[in-house]
């Protein structure tokens, strides 16, 4: 399987009552998304599966849910990047499923990547990888939105994922 065929086979779409967005399997049976996506007393279903939360982090928008899916390895993360990185970045925008949108970190802090790819409503959750197919971060924040969708995507780095999870 090349990379983007790999990147593509994590993407999985979660959904609430009224919201959809996107997510990232981490392992079989593991997905990770945004916890902004998730409703209060709402079933969540992951591809039309019903899903358990079972680690959820709202300060850092991120949930972990448990559902059927796949099967797959283990995702593998990357901290190795810098400005003008090649990114992928991968969701399911428009109620369409498993859109790719391409681009370039721009700008970085100590949580956060800043891409210039760009997304619209539905690709929060949805994996940012590099060319090898390896999870950089998760995709968060439009900035810049515009009718046309944004000019700044804002996700969190894989780093603070790692140590999120480890904690757990």
């Amino acid at each position: 399987m090349t990379p983007i065929e790999q990147m593509v086979s994590r993407n999985v779409v979660v959904e609430t009552d009224e919201n959809k967005g996107s997510g990232i399997i981490l392992s079989t049976g593991l997905v990770l998304s945004v916890f902004h996506v998730l409703e209060n007393n709402s079933t969540v279903t992951v591809d039309g599966k019903e899903a358990e939360v079972v680690f959820v982090r709202p300060e850092m928008d991120i949930v972990v849910l448990k559902t059927e899916t796949r099967e797959i390895p283990d995702i593998v993360f990357s901290t190795d990047f810098g400005v003008l990185t090649q990114v992928f970045q991968i969701g399911n925008p428009l109620k369409l499923t498993g859109v790719m949108s391409t681009g370039r970190i721009v700008f970085y802090d100590k949580k956060y990547l800043y891409l210039d790819t760009l997304a619209v409503k539905g690709f929060s959750g949805g994996g940012v990888y590099n060319a090898q197919g390896e999870l950089l971060g998760i995709v968060q924040t439009m900035m810049g939105i515009g009718g046309s969708g944004s000019w700044i995507i804002r996700a969190l780095k894989s780093e603070e994922i790692i140590k999120a999870l480890e904690k757990k």
